[in-house]
């Protein structure tokens, strides 16, 4: 199973306390440890068994030991560290990935950040952004605090959030830290194009305009050229099984460059409305998202085959 590296994060983040182990923050993940927003604040003193049953074991001078069997086995230093999330650490990359012009201001301790303006046009406008780790619990003094007019932009580190009981705040001043954060090349980063899609009080220009008029037929374009593909990766996937070749997905993999050349957009365009910056369930076209991510995944696109082409194609039982 595939982990979500900025989700790892943010869905813990609905949680009060949250921790993370070391082995949570592998591969990309890394990169939270790596920029400081989580921090090893603490040491376990115990780890799971690793003798079947459902128990913790004692740690002592770097073994841990069962209490069932008596057996003892080796812990690493790092997998006893217990990692926090560090909000004012947060604040400080976001600032400096949005170029923001201000010193960040404390506004409620510990929940609530005003970053002041953002140093890069969101949505053709220059906005003042404001940060609060979770949004799950107590939402409303944050909102109370939040001022009244339609450009300020809140992120909200948490992948859920309460809405604002009195109607103030609309949701599309709302950023999901999950939906516009990403990790490239070990580094995370702000994508400040998707962030810019995501708020509705955007002045449109005629390209824009024409932009949006089209998308609909341009997703059914791509809608057809997927199951195109996914078709021919399911019949070439039940030919090999039939002949004893195991499990196999293409040997051209279709690329985000190729599909897009298919239908006829730019590269940048093809990943909005594939909505590859947002987790799978936040997606507004979740079915063309969902083709997408079977023509990279083996198990997505025989799920997908079986669904669509079971009965034509023999050989995948």
């Amino acid at each position: 199973m595939r982990v979500n590296p900025i989700r790892i994060v943010t869905d813990r983040l609905c949680q009060e306390s949250p921790e993370w182990e070391y082995a949570d923050l592998a591969g990309d993940a890394a990169a939270w440890r790596e920029a400081g927003i989580l921090k090893a604040t603490g040491r376990y003193t115990r780890v799971r068994c690793t003798c079947g049953e459902t128990h913790e074991a004692e740690v002592e001078d770097g073994f841990a030991y069962c209490s069932f069997t008596g057996h003892r086995f080796p812990v690493m230093p790092e997998d006893l560290l217990i990692y926090t999330f560090d909000p004012c650490r947060m604040v400080e990359v976001i600032t400096e990935l949005m170029r923001c012009r201000e010193d960040p201001v404390e506004v409620i301790p510990s929940r609530l950040w005003k970053m002041g303006k953002a140093g890069v046009p969101i949505a053709g406008r220059s906005r003042d952004l404001f940060f609060a780790p979770r949004m799950t619990g107590f939402a409303q003094d944050i909102y109370d605090h939040l001022p009244d007019k339609k450009t300020p932009l809140l992120i909200v580190g948490s992948s859920h959030f309460l809405p604002d009981n009195n109607g103030k705040i609309d949701d599309n001043r709302i950023v999901m830290l999950d939906s516009v954060l990403s990790v490239e090349d070990g580094h995370l980063v702000l994508d400040n194009d998707w962030m810019s899609s995501l708020v509705s009080d955007a002045p449109e220009d005629n390209s824009t305009q024409k932009r949006r008029e089209s998308s609909g037929e341009t997703v059914e374009r791509m809608e057809r050229e997927l199951n195109k593909y996914l078709e021919a990766a399911f019949r070439n996937y039940c030919e090999k099984i039939s002949k004893g070749l195991g499990r196999q997905m293409p040997e051209k993999r279709l690329t985000l460059a190729v599909l897009a050349d298919m239908v006829g957009i730019d590269e940048s365009w093809c990943s909005r409305l594939l909505e590859l910056k947002k987790p799978i369930e936040k997606c507004e076209r979740m079915e063309l998202r969902h083709m997408w991510d079977s023509t990279q995944d083996i198990d997505y696109m025989v799920a997908y085959g079986k669904k669509h082409w079971g009965r034509k194609y023999k050989g995948w039982r």
